[in-house]
């Protein structure tokens, strides 16, 4: 009866270590076949990804280049506008100089005759007094 008894542990045991493997088999080929999947997806995903990245930088360097030449328009306009301000500042300093030489010189022959009319006063009253 032992004997019987082991020999059908043993039948036993080996179908159901077989059908254990094939069960294993059998689970490991689906999951190779779901990872195989997951990986054709995730590198669709991935190519698509790179596309819509490649189109995001290709729009970017074309607004980064249209700000760029507007930003060197704009500041090719304040260059001109910069040098009409310095040339009418010029213009006016010169006026204002020229201005300032005028009254000055003016003021000095003022002062220049009030001198000599001064000092011929002075001569006079003393030529006058060592006359007498």
């Amino acid at each position: 009866m032992l004997t019987i008894a082991a020999d059908r542990f043993g039948r036993r045991l080996g179908e159901e270590s077989g059908a254990l493997r094939l069960e294993m088999a059998n689970g490991f080929a689906g999951l190779s076949q779901e990872m195989s999947q997951m990986q054709s997806g995730l590198q669709s995903e991935m190519g698509r990804m790179q596309v819509d990245t490649a189109a995001g930088f290709a729009a970017v360097r074309q607004e980064m280049g249209q700000m760029r030449a507007d930003l060197h328009d704009e500041i090719g306009q304040l260059r001109t506008e910069l040098h009409v301000h310095v040339a009418e500042l010029r213009s006016d300093f010169r006026e204002e100089l020229a201005t300032a030489r005028v009254d000055l010189i003016k003021w000095s022959f003022v002062f220049w005759i009030g001198q000599l009319v001064a000092l011929s006063s002075v001569m006079a009253l003393m030529l006058r007094a060592a006359g007498r």
